[in-house]
C-alpha cells in the first residue's frame, strides 16, 4: 500500500474496533514516516485559519504541489467558511460536490453572482462579470490574474482597484458594477432567501444590454463611416498627450445632443474635461488650443488647431477630419458621436505593462499525462521580441504518424539534451509571463507543468490566454482548429506542423481575437448615452428609418429602468431641455417586439424566484446562503481533477479511490464524525468509523486532524475516533504558551 507504516498502523487500529464491518488488512513496504498530528483549536474561525496556514506551509516549506494536498470533512456545510478562507488567502482550490441539477450557461453565471454576494468568493466573481453583459473579457480577466500573481495579492483585492494601466471601458464598467453589487450585498444582510433573489434580479436587470440579439445583427460597422477611425485616432492621441479638447456646436438639437454626448463620454471614460460652446445658445467658457470638435455649422477655430468636424458643411476647411454616416444615410451627428466614442474605447482597450509569451510544443503523443516534449518554440512579445527555440531528446521513440505531421524524427533528436536540462531553459523563458497559445490550457501547460514538477519541484502558476477557448466562445458554430482559424483571419499557415510555425500563427491569431473581443464589447458600450442618439434622430425626422430600428428598441428598453432627468435632460443646455424631454416622451411610446432574449430572461428569472420562494416557505427564515447550499447552487464539480494544481476540498464520502501526499481531516469532533445519530446505532457507528478509516488511508505521507473546541454555536470535543488511535502515533498541538509548535 502507498501510505506510510505509521498511517496504516493508526488506521488499522481504528478499523479493528469494528466487529461487524471488517476491512482487509493493508500492508506496505514504505518507511514509518512522520507521526500523525492532531491540532486542537479554540473555535471554528481559528480551526479554519489554521488549516489554511497548514496548507501554505506544506506548499512553501514541504514543497508539496497544491494538487497533492486534500482537506476532507463530514458534510458540505462545514466547508463554506473554509472555502472562503482559502480564496481570500489566494490559494487555488477545487471543491468537489455532487451536481444535483444541470444548469445552462446563463444559470451558471447567475449562480456565480449569487455565490459572490453570499460568500464573497473571487472564484465566482470572474465568471459573474461576464453576465448579463461582459465586464471582463478573456484577456482582461487573464491580465488581472497576472497582476494579482505579480503583486502577490488575492484576485479579489486587485480587481476592485483598477489603476491607470487598466483601459477606460474596463475600468469604468468594473468600478460601477462592483460598487453597485457591493451596495446590494450590504442590503441583503438579514434578508430572507426569496426577497434576496428578487432584489438581486432587480439589480441585474439594470446591467443588461438594451441591445438584444436581433438588434446586434443590424448595428452598423464603424468601417462604413468615412473618416470615423481617423477621427478616433486623432482624439485618442490628443488625450494621451494631455492636449485640451474643446467642443463647438451650432444650435440644432442634434448638434447639441452630439456635443453633450462627447463631452460626457470624455469626462466619464477618459477623465478629460472638454469645454463646450453652443453657438447661439447658452454656453460655457471657451478654451482655445488643442483639438477642436466642431458639430454642424459651428464657427471654425484658428488654423493652428486640429479639427474633427461632425456634420461638416461644404465649406469646411480641407485639413479637417470629417467623420460622417455612409452615403444616403441620414446626417445625424449624435449617431456619429456615439460611434466615434465607441471606436475610441475599442482602440484603448489594451491593458499596459503585461509580459506575454506565445508558445507551442511538439510532443510524442496527444495525452498530456504521458506525452514528452520534443520541441519548444516561444516568442516574448514587446517592443523588442525575444525568441526561444529548442529540441528535446525523449525517453520514448517518436511515433511515425507524428513524424509525418511535424517532421521531427528520432534521428534528429537523438543528440539533443534531455528534458532534465531543457526544462530549465523553458521555465526561465516563460518566467511569470501571461502564456498564450492554442489549446495550451488542456494540453501544453499540463505537459510543461508535469515536467516542472518532476524535475524542478515547482508548478506552472502562469495565467493563460487560450486562443482555442476564446475562438469557441466568439465563433461557436465554426471550425476551431488552428489552420481553420488562420484561414478565417487571413493568416498565412505553413504546410508543416512545427512548434515555431504554430507559435507564429498563434501570435497573429491572438492579436485578431483580442481585436474581435474589444470590438464586440465596444459596439454595445455607452448605453447610457443612447437617449442623446434618440434625441438627435428624432430632431432630424429620421426616427422611422430602418437603420435606426436597433436604436429605437435599445433606447426604449434603457428608459424603462433608468432616471432620464438626472442622467440625460439635466446635462443638456437649459435652452434645449424642453425639446429633449419631448423627444424622449416619443421614445417611451415605442412598442417593443417580443424577442428570444427577452423570453430567456423572463424564464431565467422565474425559475430562480420559484426556487427561492418555495425554499423560503419550507424553511422559514432561511438566508441566501442557506438557499444556495440547499440547491447546490455552486461552482463545484462532481469529479476530482487529479491534474489541476489546486487543493482539493471534498467530503469523506467522495474521497474513496483518491490518494494525496498530505491529507487534512477537518472538524474531527464528536457529533460531526461520528455523527450524533450514531450513538443510538452500533451499525451506524461502525459505518462512521469505516468512513474515518477511508479518509485516513487516502494519505500517502502526511496525515493531520483539526479539531475545534466550539463549532456552530456548540461546545465540541475531539472525535472518539481520535482516542481509538494509539497515542504514541499522534502528536498533539494546542495554541497556548508552552505547547509544541510542530506544524509539518
Amino acid at each position: 500500500y502507498r501510505s506510510t507504516r505509521t498511517i496504516l498502523h493508526a488506521s488499522g487500529e481504528l478499523i479493528g474496533r469494528n466487529e461487524r464491518i471488517r476491512e482487509k488488512p493493508l500492508k506496505t513496504n514504505n518507511a514509518p514516516g512522520d507521526p500523525l498530528y492532531l491540532y486542537l483549536l479554540p473555535d471554528e474561525e481559528s480551526s479554519s485559519a489554521h488549516t489554511v496556514n497548514l496548507v501554505r506551509l506544506l506548499h512553501k516549506e514541504a514543497m508539496l504541489p497544491y494538487k497533492e494536498i486534500a482537506v476532507f470533512y463530514r458534510n458540505h456545510h462545514l466547508a463554506d467558511g473554509l472555502e472562503e478562507r482559502f480564496v481570500k488567502a489566494g490559494i487555488p482550490i477545487q471543491r468537489v460536490r455532487p451536481a444535483r441539477q444541470v444548469f445552462d450557461a446563463d444559470e451558471k453565471r447567475v449562480m456565480a453572482w449569487l455565490r459572490y454576494l453570499a460568500f464573497g468568493l473571487d472564484t465566482q466573481l470572474a465568471d459573474a462579470l461576464t453576465f448579463p453583459t461582459t465586464v471582463l473579457d478573456e484577456w482582461t480577466r487573464v491580465w488581472f490574474q497576472w497582476k494579482a500573481l505579480r503583486d502577490e495579492a488575492p484576485f479579489l483585492e486587485v480587481l476592485p482597484r483598477p489603476d491607470e494601466s487598466v483601459p477606460p471601458l474596463t475600468r469604468v464598467t468594473l468600478e460601477r458594477t462592483l460598487r453597485r453589487f457591493d451596495e446590494l450585498k450590504k442590503g441583503l444582510s438579514g434578508v430572507g432567501a426569496g426577497e434576496a433573489v428578487r432584489k438581486f434580479f432587480e439589480e441585474l436587470e439594470l446591467h443588461r444590454s438594451p441591445f438584444h440579439r436581433a438588434d446586434l445583427e443590424r448595428l452598423p460597422s464603424w468601417g462604413t463611416f468615412p473618416q470615423l477611425s481617423d477621427a478616433a485616432d486623432v482624439l485618442s492621441a490628443a488625450i494621451r498627450r494631455g492636449d485640451s479638447v474643446t467642443i463647438r456646436t451650432d444650435g440644432d438639437l442634434d448638434s447639441v445632443a452630439a456635443g453633450t454626448l462627447i463631452r460626457r463620454a470624455l469626462s466619464a471614460y477618459f477623465e478629460v474635461n472638454a469645454a463646450m460652446t453652443v453657438h447661439g445658445g447658452d454656453s460655457e467658457n471657451e478654451v482655445d488650443g488643442g483639438v477642436s470638435i466642431l458639430i454642424g455649422d459651428a464657427p471654425e477655430p484658428p488654423e493652428t488647431s486640429r479639427v474633427v468636424w461632425l456634420n461638416a458643411p461644404e465649406s469646411a476647411r480641407g485639413n479637417a477630419i470629417c467623420p460622417r454616416p455612409p452615403e444616403n444615410a441620414p446626417r445625424v451627428a449624435s449617431w456619429v458621436a456615439h460611434l466615434l466614442c465607441q471606436r475610441m474605447l475599442a482602440s484603448a482597450e489594451e491593458p499596459q505593462g503585461a509580459d506575454v509569451v506565445v508558445y507551442d510544443l511538439e510532443t510524442t503523443g496527444n495525452n498530456p499525462r504521458l506525452s514528452e516534449i520534443i520541441e519548444f518554440a516561444g516568442q516574448k512579445l514587446g517592443a523588442t521580441e525575444q525568441h526561444e527555440h529548442l529540441y528535446v531528446k525523449p525517453k520514448r521513440a517518436i511515433p511515425e504518424f507524428l513524424t509525418r505531421i511535424h517532421g521531427v524524427t528520432n534521428d534528429f533528436v537523438r543528440d539533443k539534451p534531455p528534458i532534465e536540462e531543457q526544462i530549465v531553459r523553458i521555465r526561465a523563458f516563460l518566467a511569470d509571463a501571461i502564456l498564450v497559445g492554442h489549446n495550451i490550457v488542456e494540453f501544453d501547460n499540463r505537459v510543461i507543468g508535469r515536467e516542472m514538477e518532476a524535475h524542478l519541484r515547482e508548478n506552472l502558476p502562469n495565467p493563460s490566454y487560450d486562443t482555442l477557448t476564446v475562438a469557441r466562445r466568439l465563433f461557436p458554430h465554426e471550425n476551431h482548429k488552428l489552420d481553420a482559424l488562420a484561414e478565417r483571419f487571413g493568416i498565412p499557415y505553413p504546410t508543416q506542423h512545427r512548434a515555431d510555425h504554430d507559435a507564429e500563427v498563434s501570435k497573429a491569431l491572438f492579436h485578431r481575437l483580442r481585436g474581435e473581443e474589444s470590438t464586440r464589447r465596444a459596439q454595445v458600450s455607452l448605453p447610457e448615452f443612447l437617449p442623446f442618439v434618440a434625441i438627435g434622430i428624432l430632431s432630424r425626422e429620421a426616427w422611422e428609418d430602418d437603420r435606426f430600428t436597433p436604436y429605437r428598441h435599445a433606447t426604449a428598453r434603457w428608459l424603462e429602468s433608468h432616471d432620464v432627468r438626472r442622467n440625460v435632460l439635466d446635462t443638456l443646455p437649459v435652452t434645449h431641455r424642453a425639446e429633449g424631454r419631448q423627444s424622449l416622451d416619443a421614445v417611451r411610446r415605442v412598442v417593443l417586439p417580443e424577442t428570444e432574449d427577452g423570453r430567456r430572461w423572463d424564464q431565467l428569472k422565474a425559475r430562480f424566484l420559484r426556487r427561492a420562494v418555495r425554499y423560503a416557505e419550507i424553511s422559514g427564515d432561511a438566508t441566501l446562503r442557506d438557499f444556495l447550499n440547499s440547491q447546490a447552487l455552486v461552482d463545484g464539480v462532481d469529479e476530482h481533477d487529479a491534474e489541476k494544481d489546486a487543493v482539493t476540498l471534498m467530503t469523506l464520502h467522495s474521497a474513496k479511490g483518491t490518494e494525496f501526499r498530505a491529507v487534512i481531516m477537518y472538524a474531527m469532533e464528536d457529533g460531526i464524525l461520528p455523527s450524533f445519530r450514531a450513538d443510538k446505532s452500533p451499525e451506524m457507528m461502525a459505518e462512521e468509523r469505516r468512513l474515518c478509516y477511508v479518509g485516513m488511508t487516502r494519505a500517502k505521507e502526511r496525515l493531520y486532524f483539526v479539531v475545534g473546541d466550539r463549532r456552530q454555536g456548540r461546545e465540541r470535543s475531539r472525535s472518539r475516533f481520535m482516542r481509538e488511535i494509539p497515542s504514541n502515533l499522534v502528536k498533539e498541538w494546542r495554541p497556548k504558551s508552552g505547547s509544541q509548535r510542530e506544524s509539518r
